[in-house]
């Protein structure tokens, strides 16, 4: 494959950006920077069957600039928000970050430092490098300093600090985990179990690093200038956790979490403040005897632009999985959004939601009317 321009109205000749060394070219990812000047993509384009990283002009005004060579294939990369770098991870016995200007300006430099033999980072998913808003910071999960222990790190992406360790010291099997997570196909949001807070200044992660299998939500500064608290706060006793999903509030003070925190095994929906500052509130009603918020596909929640939740429960009644609304500072009776579902009946479960853009209606997928037929409401 090549790689080529052309105006998106036809008007024009597709140009040719890519100038490979061989016959038999291979380009596997392209984007363009923010400003839409720079083409960046990776590929192999020599004899050494490498994936390399490229940059070129878009208008074709000069050659490709190869940003990154060696023996080692690009896996993976992405910009900054400003444009002006590349992350990308590399490396032929576990993968590390890399930093490089898209210019190539400078060489590419190593974010992640030295790693254990059969240490790399990330477990799949291209949200292996976490950003932090102002593209200054470039988190990561690794098992760094021991095989099969997954830990979160830090780096600044000139390379003027890090890697700095933010998660506190892991049991004998404790992990953070995992960065990606597969998500209901109307889900509006990208859940993952590392995220920084809107305004970068800390870090959240989900991890099981005081109980082996309890799994809790983190917060720590973005720096590490302080040892990370939890959010969740799960009670003693009570098995289960914290499951890998999390969002935040649309002015990011809060977050809102999945897990068992009232009873060993039942999943509830839970609002915090993202510094840990205060005890987690409930947001659906306590569900009846083995109810909880669940639903076919995760997460089954979705949150308006003003911080009203929509959440998919058998609270009510065990088995049968309604739509419900609730503000996500808790303390209120959530809302039924479905009318009422056949008595006795194998019909009547929400398989999926999403919120619209304006805040103003649910969109849900449901067997309302006929068992085992879904349908759009």
């Amino acid at each position: 494959s090549e790689l080529h321009i052309a105006p998106s109205d036809g008007s024009g000749t597709p140009l040719r950006l890519d100038a490979p060394t061989i016959a038999s070219p291979f380009v596997a990812y392209e984007v363009f920077t923010p400003d839409g000047a720079t083409v960046v993509y990776s590929g192999v384009q020599t004899e050494s069957g490498r994936y390399h990283l490229y940059s070129v002009p878009a208008d074709g005004s000069a050659p490709p600039t190869q940003l990154v060579s060696g023996s080692e294939s690009v896996n993976y990369f992405e910009l900054t928000p400003d444009g002006e770098r590349v992350l990308l991870l590399r490396g032929s016995s576990g993968l590390r970050l890399w930093s490089v200007p898209v210019d190539g300006s400078a060489p590419p430099l190593e974010l992640s430092g030295p790693m254990v033999a059969g240490g790399s980072i990330g477990d799949g998913g291209e949200d292996r490098i976490i950003q932090s808003p102002d593209g200054l910071w470039a988190a990561f999960v690794a098992d760094k300093e021991s095989v099969d222990v997954n830990e979160l790190y830090v780096s600044r992406v000139d390379g003027s600090a890090g890697p700095i360790k933010l998660s506190a010291p892991m049991g004998a099997t404790g992990d953070v985990g995992p960065t990606h997570f597969p998500y209901s196909p109307l889900s509006s949001y990208p859940f993952t179990a590392v995220a920084m807070t809107p305004d970068g200044a800390r870090v959240l992660y989900i991890a099981d690093q005081e109980t082996d299998g309890l799994t809790e939500l983190w917060s720590v500064p973005i720096d590490g200038s302080s040892a990370p608290v939890s959010v969740s706060d799960v009670p003693d006793g009570i098995s289960g956790g914290v499951l890998f999903l999390f969002r935040f509030s649309p002015y990011g003070t809060r977050v809102v979490f999945q897990g068992a925190r009232h009873a060993s095994g039942v999943v509830e929906l839970w609002s915090a403040p993202v510094d840990g500052s205060a005890d987690p509130v409930r947001v659906n009603r306590l569900p009846v005897p083995a109810g909880d918020v669940t639903g076919t596909y995760w997460p089954n929640f979705d949150m308006s632009a003003d911080g009203t939740l929509v959440f998919s429960a058998d609270q009510d009644v065990d088995e049968t999985v309604e739509l419900f609304s609730a503000p996500l500072t808790g303390g209120v009776e959530p809302v039924r959004l479905n009318p009422p579902f056949p008595a006795g009946g194998t019909a009547g479960d929400v398989l999926q939601s999403q919120v619209s853009p304006d805040g103003r209606f649910a969109v849900y997928v449901a067997t309302e009317e006929r068992a085992n037929v879904a349908e759009l409401y």
